[in-house]
C-alpha cells in the first residue's frame, strides 16, 4: 500500500509539472524581451539624465523590428522602462536619447510611447525607430518603453542615455557652441596680430566643443 501511494505521488508530480509547462503555450503566452541594466529609470527636473546598458551581450537578429522577433531566439533585444516627469520644467521640454554600441553589431532604438504595447502578441506599429540618437518635443508624462533591438548582433554591448530638459536651455547651449565655432574660424583666418586681439577679448580658442 505504501509503495502504491509513493508511485501515485510521483506520477501526480510529473503531471503537474508538465501541465505548468504547457499552460503558457496553450494560452498563447510568449516570453518577453530581456530587461536592460538597470531595467528602469526616471527623468525629471531634479534628475534630468539616466543611463543604461545591456544585461548581457546581445546576440541574434530582429531585422523586421516586429515585437515577435525579439523572442524568436537568442537575445536580440533589451527593454528599458523610462518614466518622464516634466513637472517643474518651464516652457517647452525636450527629451533626447543617444545609443552607442560595440562592434561587431548594429542596433536600433525603438521608442514606444505610453499605451503602445511591446508585447510579443501585439501587432502595434505605434513605435518609432531611431539609430544612434533621437529626440521628442514636449513628451507627455508617463512611462515609455525604450527597446534596443539588433539588426545583427554577435556579443554586442551598448550604452544608452536619455536626458530631459528645457528647450530654451539646450538652445542657448547650441548658440554658444555656434559662437565658439565662428571665433575659431576667425582665428584660423586672422593674421598673428589679429589673433592676439581675439585672445585679449577673452575668447578661449583652444576650448573644444
Amino acid at each position: 500500500m505504501h509503495r502504491r501511494s509513493s508511485a501515485f505521488c510521483v506520477v501526480a508530480l510529473i503531471a503537474i509539472t508538465t501541465l505548468a509547462t504547457l499552460v503558457p503555450l496553450v494560452s498563447g503566452g510568449l516570453p518577453k524581451a530581456v530587461a536592460s541594466t538597470p531595467n528602469s529609470g526616471t527623468v525629471s527636473a531634479a534628475s534630468p539624465t539616466v543611463q543604461w546598458h545591456e544585461s548581457a551581450p546581445l546576440n541574434g537578429s530582429a531585422p523586421s523590428r516586429r515585437n515577435q522577433t525579439c523572442v524568436a531566439g537568442g537575445t536580440p533585444c533589451d527593454d528599458y522602462m523610462l518614466t518622464v516627469n516634466r513637472d517643474g520644467i518651464p516652457g517647452d521640454a525636450k527629451l533626447s536619447f543617444t545609443l552607442e554600441s560595440s562592434s561587431p553589431g548594429q542596433v536600433n532604438l525603438l521608442f514606444y510611447p505610453p499605451g503602445c504595447s511591446g508585447d510579443a502578441s501585439s501587432t502595434d506599429t505605434c513605435y518609432q525607430v531611431y539609430t544612434d540618437q533621437g529626440s521628442k518635443m514636449n513628451p507627455a508624462n508617463g512611462t515609455y518603453l525604450l527597446r534596443v533591438a539588433c539588426m545583427v548582433c554577435a556579443g554586442t554591448t551598448y550604452k544608452a542615455t536619455a536626458t530631459l530638459g528645457p528647450l530654451g536651455q539646450q538652445g542657448a547651449e547650441g548658440q554658444a557652441g555656434d559662437g565658439l565655432r565662428r571665433a575659431r574660424h576667425l582665428h584660423q583666418q586672422a593674421r598673428p596680430r589679429d589673433r592676439e586681439h581675439l585672445r585679449a577679448d577673452g575668447v578661449d580658442l583652444n576650448r573644444q566643443r
